[in-house]
């Protein structure tokens, strides 16, 4: 309905009705898979750095699930890369978590996947 995944482990589909309740789902129920990747890609001010912090994480992610990593080890290697290269304005701005991982994955990578195939 909204186009994301939603995690029903718990409680299965009392998961998903609260999931589908939440006014957050029913406003991206209007919303389109292009307008979500637009708002990552594009913002109003955008700078140099905010694009190459962008592209360092859809790099992460991409990179990610080309070798089969879970979300968790992203969380770690994003950490990592701040203590790593510490004086880099990219690295230190890089805040690509587990769940920043896969919503880059499902709404950019995914779609711009299938749209190409």
């Amino acid at each position: 309905m909204c186009d994301c995944f939603v995690n029903f482990g718990h409680r299965g589909s009392g998961d998903l009705q609260r999931h589908v309740d939440t006014e957050k789902t029913q406003e991206r129920d209007q919303e389109s898979v292009v307008n979500k990747k637009d708002k990552y890609i594009f913002s109003a001010k955008v700078t140099s750095l905010d694009k190459n912090v962008k592209a360092a994480e859809a790099t992460l992610a991409f990179h990610s699930v080309l070798h089969h990593h879970s979300y968790n080890s992203v969380d770690c290697t994003s950490k990592l890369g701040k203590i790593i290269y510490s004086d880099s304005k990219i690295a230190n701005n890089v805040k690509c978590g587990k769940t920043k991982t896969e919503t880059i994955v499902n709404h950019v990578l995914a779609p711009h996947a299938l749209h190409i195939c």
